[in-house]
């Protein structure tokens, strides 16, 4: 993990060692931190006004999230908090697809 962070932008690695319980346990399951400094971080968040994704613009239960690849660390772009759940399981679909067609099956099975 510490390898990881010293590969990333200096500035990076200050932002990410300010951030919450749940950024600091991502990068213990071996995510890559975002690549992007906190000046282009506040920036690209302050700018978003909708969903990267869905267009929906933002509310207080659908709040703006941050959404870039766990792989590379490469920033994506600021999505709703339902968006970015959706990100997620796509990802974990694409690497296994025996789930992914489990669950198809079962919202088949149980329409």
């Amino acid at each position: 993990m510490a390898m990881e962070i010293q590969k990333a932008n200096p500035e990076t690695r200050v932002f990410i060692a300010g951030k919450t319980n749940r950024g600091r346990a991502a990068l213990l399951r071996g995510e890559k931190p975002i690549d992007i400094t906190p000046a282009e971080y506040a920036s690209r968040m302050a700018r978003a006004t909708h969903c990267a994704l869905c267009g929906e613009p933002f509310t207080i239960s659908q709040r703006k999230e941050f959404d870039h690849d766990h792989e590379t660390g490469k920033p994506r772009g600021v999505v709703c908090s339902r968006c970015n759940k959706v990100i997620c399981y796509a990802e974990l679909f694409a690497k296994n697809t025996t789930v992914y067609k489990r669950v198809c099956s079962y919202l088949v099975e149980n329409k």
